[in-house]
């Protein structure tokens, strides 16, 4: 009953002074699940940092691979347009030939573009990603440092 008693104090007054945080630690350390309880805090908040650093980890891979497969594929559309402009040329003659050759040789510029704009999406997006990742890792750090010293505090 105690510890409900001091963790509602705690609830009521959000603005703790030194010798309160010190007197709520003494009383932690004096409880026999107050250990137990703070342990298992700790885990949760560095297990959930971790479960999301490890899905962003992923999330740069599964856009590094996707990138990777639409350059692909868009190279496979150039080299197929390409054959159909050799095609064109062997096949037709004359104006309609040329204006057939033209407009492939568009649509070749085209996926470059678009290979081009793939390249800037991917790095834009992989950048985001580990900006986020460098914010969580440090956020994790920090997190672990803090409970490190709070758990040394609990335990001396």
């Amino acid at each position: 009953m105690e510890n409900k008693g001091f963790m509602s104090d705690i609830v009521k007054d959000k603005k703790l002074k030194s010798s309160d945080v010190q007197e709520i630690l003494k009383k932690i350390k004096d409880s026999s699940q107050g250990n137990e309880i703070f342990e298992k805090m700790q885990q949760e908040k560095t297990t959930s940092l971790k479960d999301s650093i490890e899905d962003i980890q992923r999330l740069i891979g599964q856009r590094e691979k996707l990138s990777k497969e639409l350059l692909a594929d868009m190279d496979q559309i150039k080299f197929e347009v390409g054959n159909i402009i050799t095609k064109v040329a062997t096949e037709l003659g004359g104006v309609e030939s040329q204006k057939e050759q033209i407009m492939l040789k568009q649509k070749q510029v085209e996926i470059e573009e678009v290979k081009v704009q793939e390249k800037l999406n991917c790095w834009r997006d992989i950048a985001d990603l580990k900006k986020e990742l460098r914010e969580r890792e440090q956020e994790l750090k920090e997190k672990e440092t803090r409970l490190g010293m709070i758990d040394d505090l609990i335990g001396g």
